[in-house]
């Protein structure tokens, strides 16, 4: 990424070639980096080192915490480098599958550019110096190691063998809840359908308050997982502050009055497992209490249209119950 700036025609020339060249690897990673999105200070620093290992041949260390983006990043390296076309292969180790040889995986990368270990606590370290040492053969792919964040931990405490560490290049990913200004721009990149970007919705100031002070152990995996769940619980162009306290509220959701007053203190437990068509329908019948049977009030704590909510009183099968038991409720809407 280094391009000389002098005022002769030939640094111009440099400086042209440079930056056609950043635009053509964009255009290889397919947007924003290939899924990589963000305007924060430290996830500029995080595509500066995207850029600078792909300029190398040594092998890369991604390092960071599970669902930081690890492996969208160490993806980048490759898409945005001089053989960003050719293929990648990533392979994944676990607990229960546990890379012991190295040797299947020398024969089904041999034809990639470049090699993705990932889950690399759970490659033997003979594994490890096996790949490593092919890698380092002219003709193999380049070498990646998905790795946590403590690599001189990893080192230490052998999961990670040093001598990668020793001459690789290092990009660290950092934690959402260390870049939160880039939770906008990553929530509105989840939300938007890659079909019609214009027809996604959109969400509520006072829910990006609360992403904003959420703590995201689960790094950007979870903000993924909180968008696509707020949004099956969402009827409407607008994600409200509900729904997404529905899906972040851990072991409980709090249901707020309507029309400013203050909290009051309904509680709709949520266990881990529950199918998120339960979770909303226990949701709807707790407001709808709580508004007793007002349907309209209902709309209005839920910030869902008023329709929304006669259809899912009807798909639900409430409607015995609240339109029975608030008749006058109902009337008075």
């Amino acid at each position: 990424m280094r391009a000389a700036l002098s005022g002769d025609s030939a640094g111009t020339e440099d400086l042209s070639e440079e930056i056609s060249r950043l635009r053509r690897a964009l255009a290889r990673a397919g947007g924003p980096l290939g899924g990589l999105v963000g305007k924060s200070p430290v996830m500029q620093e995080i595509f500066r080192a995207i850029f600078s290992a792909a300029e190398g041949r040594a092998p890369v260390v991604v390092a960071g915490e599970p669902g930081s983006g690890r492996s969208t990043v160490a993806a980048a390296v490759h898409h945005v480098s001089a053989r960003g076309r050719a293929p990648l292969w990533s392979v994944v180790a676990s607990p229960s599958v546990p890379i012991e040889s190295a040797e299947p995986i020398l024969e089904a990368a041999a034809g990639a550019a470049f090699l993705v270990l990932k889950g690399i606590a759970h490659f033997s370290l003979e594994a490890q110096e096996r790949i490593l040492r092919w890698t380092e053969e002219a003709a193999a792919p380049r070498l990646a190691v998905v790795s946590p964040r403590d690599i001189g931990a990893a080192v230490a405490e052998g999961r990670l063998l040093s001598a990668i560490v020793e001459i690789a290049e290092v990009v660290p990913v950092a934690p959402l809840r260390e870049r939160r200004e880039d939770i906008p721009l990553l929530a509105e990149y989840f939300l938007r359908p890659v079909d019609s970007p214009e027809r996604s919705p959109v969400l509520d100031p006072k829910a990006l308050e609360a992403m904003a002070a959420h703590e995201w152990a689960g790094n950007v995996r979870e903000l993924r997982n909180v968008i696509r769940r707020a949004r099956a619980l969402s009827d409407g162009p607008v994600i409200g502050l509900t729904a997404i306290q529905s899906v972040l509220g851990g072991d409980s959701v709090r249901v707020e009055r309507a029309g400013g007053i203050a909290a009051e203190k309904e509680i709709v437990p949520v266990r881990v497992g529950d199918s998120m068509a339960d979770i909303e329908r226990r949701v709807l019948q707790r407001t709808l209490r709580f508004a007793k049977g007002n349907k309209k009030k209902a709309a209005e704590i839920l910030e869902l249209s008023l329709k929304t909510i006669y259809n899912k009183v009807k798909e639900y099968g409430l409607e015995r119950e609240f339109n029975r038991r608030f008749r006058k409720a109902r009337r008075s809407e």
